[in-house]
């Protein structure tokens, strides 16, 4: 903790700084400084925790200098020391929400005691800052999870700025797990906020606890914090362990996931979600669906080991997904009529495997893929017979092969969008629905490819074009600026000029003299 003293005169400062034990009290620095100009600089280099400031130095008062630190936006205790109990002073004091207020001589004694008071203050006044900026985290993940946020970058980003919450992550990445919960009767539902705080004690610190549904809570955990699987899967362990000590009469399972982009989350959950209700196991355990070999209790059963997963890997990146669906045909065939269900589920996961493999070997997100089979197929009943089973192999090996062709084409539709966008820069309706539906892809889609490609944002893209062409007719033409904003796709001549002026720094006019 830094305390900060400031006065003009410099024997006081010298002693106030020598006649306490700061360490006792939890303070390891102490900073000194003699007018308010230069405790200002010190709040610019430093962070600052305690002010002890004189209220009578020239130039600037300490008032003055309590202003400018709440203007700046530091959230310091601040306490004033005055050699005189003038009224005003005190009132204004107050107004500013100065922690105390203290006349000159101070006894060493009564100083320590309004420090320690002070930085229980301000443990509390943080405490309480972290906790709000953490529910409204919370509250932000529970948005993307339930779709009332748009999963696109420009939305996220503008949440994440109106929410006070940092705005870098929307271009982070992060390992997606469903807790599910189990409850034997012995959970209340009055007890699901304790089940959700213990959780948040056990993850670590840059993770994130959401609410979702009746079931469970979605942890997401950046993927920058901790890119070594084992040592997340040993995480993971740990917190179902613990969470099964602390509520032994109920089960918790958590599936886990890859990473993806944050525009995946609702994507995830809902992929997740679907995998609870068909993932079963009878104890406390972490699944993995990109380990289903692993994580699936087959016992002693065999069956899925003679699959030709590599053959099917080799077929599926050859884009041969028709001989995939013969060769399941065949081996199914080879049952003669009598199927076990573990040898379906093998063959369920097998070709779940060899999607995933294929998709990770070319750096491809899984989400969109199975999203979508999540609205097209019955998961739960995929390997209830062999024609389900064939009837989703299908289906899954079609999206596969959707995707990874709109995977390689990803180039060839950002450049038309550039080229639509050129074309339609006066079209005041020119947006990412529009341009969406121009190009034949969803929005959403639309978003995370441009993003991920031209590294930008499209509304900013489209925004610069309309700046660039606007530029040009200034230069080339006699045109009235209002004139000119109608031209390239401005609503109004006064937005066009805050745009004008933010992207190139000054005025158009200023632009057309210089």
């Amino acid at each position: 903790m830094t305390l900060l003293i400031v006065d003009d005169e410099f024997y006081l400062v010298q002693g106030t700084k020598n006649s306490v034990d700061w360490a006792s009290l939890g303070i390891d620095t102490v900073l000194c400084a003699y007018s308010a100009e230069q405790a200002l600089r010190i709040y610019e280099e430093n962070t600052v925790d305690i002010l002890l400031a004189d209220v009578e130095m020239p130039r600037q008062s300490g008032l003055d200098l309590i202003r400018s630190v709440i203007s700046g936006g530091y959230d310091s205790v601040n306490i004033l020391l005055t050699g005189h109990a003038n009224f005003n002073y005190a009132k204004e004091a107050i107004q500013l929400k100065v922690f105390d207020y203290l006349l000159k001589p101070t006894e060493p004694a009564q100083l320590q005691l309004v420090i320690s008071r002070a930085a229980e203050e301000l443990t509390k006044r943080r405490r309480e800052i972290r906790s709000a900026r953490r529910i409204r985290m919370e509250h932000f993940w529970q948005d993307l999870y339930s779709g009332e946020l748009a999963p696109d970058v420009d939305s996220i980003s503008q949440y994440l700025t109106a929410n006070d919450l940092d705005e870098s992550i929307a271009d982070d990445k992060f390992y997606y797990s469903y807790l599910f919960v189990r409850t034997s009767g012995s959970l209340q539902p009055e007890a699901g906020p304790a089940v959700q705080s213990a959780v948040r004690e056990l993850i670590s610190s840059g993770s994130t606890v959401a609410a979702v549904d009746r079931h469970g809570y979605m942890l997401s955990t950046p993927a920058s914090e901790n890119s070594d699987r084992a040592a997340l899967r040993a995480r993971a362990n740990d917190l179902v362990e613990a969470l099964g000590a602390q509520y032994p009469e109920n089960q918790f399972i958590l599936y886990t996931f890859t990473e993806a982009p944050l525009t995946a989350a609702p994507y995830a959950y809902e992929l997740l979600s679907q995998y609870s209700l068909r993932i079963l196991t009878s104890s406390n355990k972490v699944i993995s669906i990109l380990d289903p070999q692993v994580d699936r209790n087959l016992n002693d059963d065999d069956a899925g080991k003679e699959l030709p997963l590599d053959k099917w890997k080799e077929w599926l990146a050859q884009g041969r997904t028709e001989d995939i669906l013969l060769d399941i045909r065949h081996i199914l065939h080879r049952q003669e009529g009598i199927y076990s269900s573990r040898y379906l589920v093998a063959i369920f996961y097998g070709l779940l495997d060899t999607v995933f493999d294929v998709f990770s070997e070319r750096n491809i997100s899984p989400v969109e893929t199975l999203s979508q089979m999540s609205h097209n197929a019955d998961f739960s009943r995929a390997a209830s017979s062999p024609e389900s089973l064939l009837r989703w192999s299908s289906l899954l090996l079609e999206e596969a092969s959707r995707h990874m062709k709109k995977e390689d084409g990803a180039g060839t539709v950002l450049e038309q969008v550039r080229n639509y966008i050129s074309e339609h820069l006066a079209d005041l309706d020119l947006d990412r629905n529009s341009i969406a539906a121009a190009v034949h892809i969803s929005p959403d889609y639309l978003s995370y490819v441009f993003h991920k490609e031209a590294g930008t944002v499209l509304s900013s893209y489209i925004t610069n074009e309309r700046i660039a062409a606007a530029k040009k007719l200034l230069l080339n033409t006699e045109l009235a600026s209002q004139d000119i904003a109608e031209k390239v796709g401005f609503s109004n001549g006064t937005y066009f000029h805050k745009q004008f002026k933010k992207v190139t720094g000054m005025t158009p006019s200023a632009y057309r003299k210089k």
